[in-house]
């Protein structure tokens, strides 16, 4: 039995206490919080403490929930002399005992002579998760049994990828790889940086390829990850038999920025051709969409901002916010305008792969107006349903849009370029065929499932050839 005391009692502490609390192993002897409004209370019948009297508290390990200040509150329990070897995080608790359920979704294993193995952060409806589903179905094909794993998922989005004959396993201690028999399987990918701790255990021990997506200016997953695993992270021999590649030439040099000197490759992604041609449009105005979690990050706001800026056009326009509301800030902003303007904005929820595809076939303009994107999943669908699609100029697909030609590219966060790309659509109505078409031809050359497959099998023949090298060398 391990007593624990719990720094943080917000949001991360919020999903995770249930789980804790049906762990055998653990007991909970206090909670320290930074917020003196929470100082004081009890919390399932214990005491919620000012963290400077974790000293005269008796306890085996400290946990921390929380993701954004991890580092902060790490340094504030040093300081208070708590040693670093009592210092838990949420993955490294899973990796020190057994907590949370295991959980298996479809069996397909020992239906064909290879197996693969796909390790990610996540199983959503978010891009780097639909990317990886796409990768498994192509797997699939090539022959291989497909195990997806991961640390949480969402049982919707399971569904539909158990559907594709994909099995799914969920392994709490993820990214520590300890309690995964790796000697079952021919291939493993890790998908995203987050998983880097899984590429690095798993370096020599099998062929890998480690991809990559993740932005690197707006967000701080490359420094809060290299940060929670550095006790864990030497130096760049670790990965010297993995075939690192990312999404884009844009996540390659957000890479760079934090592990430079490591030999990169590109691997784009493709997606399935289910573009429904001749459908029928229910609606008399220009539909625009903007597709993704809602937070800063995307920049619906600038969307927001640049239709608000326009005059008479905006009469006949209607914006649908399609996707998840987070805690994000400018979440209120796209609240505020949908309440407001409800003829003009409307927000459409969360959809599923099918609902999506029944939803296109009304959506003229398809917008992403990110700050920073290392592809950008929305235009790529765009693309192959035949749609305008605009794009900002900090997303790797901005390289595959040409201006008035298969597209059209805005600065980003500038609410007046995008606004004169919108009135560019409204205006020349006589251009957007001929945009259609060449977007629908760039899906066609770059983004096919058919191209998809050519590259993932180069990727896997260097994967293979890397991991030969080990041999060599030994």
């Amino acid at each position: 039995m391990l007593n624990i005391i719990i720094f943080g009692t917000g949001k991360v502490f919020e999903k995770k206490i249930d789980t804790i609390l049906t762990c055998n192993n653990l007991k909970i002897v206090g909670y320290i919080d930074n917020n003196p409004l929470k100082i004081g209370k009890r919390i399932q019948g214990k005491s919620v403490y000012n963290p400077e009297m974790i000293k005269d508290l008796s306890y085996d390990y400290v946990l921390i929930t929380s993701e954004n200040y991890l580092r902060e509150m790490e340094e504030q329990l040093l300081a208070f002399g708590v040693p670093s070897g009592k210092i838990l995080f949420w993955e490294k608790l899973c990796n020190l005992i057994k907590i949370g359920e295991m959980a298996h979704y479809g069996n397909f294993k020992e239906k064909k002579d290879k197996s693969m193995l796909i390790i990610t952060a996540f199983l959503n409806y978010t891009g780097s998760s639909i990317a990886v589903f796409y990768l498994a179905q192509i797997a699939n094909k090539l022959g291989y049994n497909v195990e997806i794993a991961c640390p949480e998922v969402d049982l919707d989005f399971v569904e539909e990828v158990v559907r594709e004959g994909i099995t799914v396993s969920v392994y709490p201690q993820l990214p520590f790889i300890n309690n995964i028999d790796i000697s079952e399987y021919d291939f493993v990918v890790v998908n995203v940086f987050l998983m880097m701790i899984s590429a690095i255990q798993l370096n020599g021990r099998v062929p890998v390829l480690w991809w990559l997506h993740e932005s690197g200016t707006y967000t701080s997953v490359y420094k809060d990850t290299l940060y929670k695993y550095k006790d864990y992270i030497k130096n760049s021999m670790q990965l010297d038999y993995i075939n690192i590649a990312g999404v884009s030439e844009m996540a390659n040099e957000n890479f760079d920025r934090y592990l430079s000197g490591l030999d990169k490759r590109t691997l784009m992604l493709g997606i399935p051709d289910v573009y429904m041609s001749g459908s029928e449009k229910k609606h008399d105005k220009l539909i625009i969409a903007i597709i993704g979690r809602i937070c800063e990050l995307k920049g619906q706001h600038i969307l927001i901002q640049a239709i608000e800026a326009m005059k008479d056009e905006k009469q006949n326009l209607e914006v649908w916010f399609i996707g998840e509301f987070t805690q994000d800030v400018c979440c209120n902003q796209v609240k505020r305008a949908i309440q407001e303007s409800t003829d003009l904005f409307k927000y459409k929820g969360v959809k599923s792969r099918q609902e999506m595809k029944e939803l296109y076939q009304n959506i003229d303009v398809v917008v992403c107006a990110s700050l920073e994107e290392s592809l950008s999943m929305t235009i790529v669908e765009g693309m192959m349903n035949e749609k305008i699609c605009i794009t900002t100029d900090a997303t790797g697909i901005a390289k595959y849009v040409e201006h008035g030609v298969n597209g059209l590219v805005c600065k980003a966060n500038n609410p007046t370029d995008l606004k004169n790309c919108i009135k560019r659509v409204i205006e020349h109505p006589e251009r957007i065929q001929s945009m259609r078409i060449n977007a629908r031809k760039t899906y066609e050359k770059i983004f096919s499932m058919k191209a998809f497959e050519n590259r993932i099998k180069d990727e896997i023949a260097y994967s293979n050839m890397l991991y030969e090298k080990r041999y060599k060398n030994e």
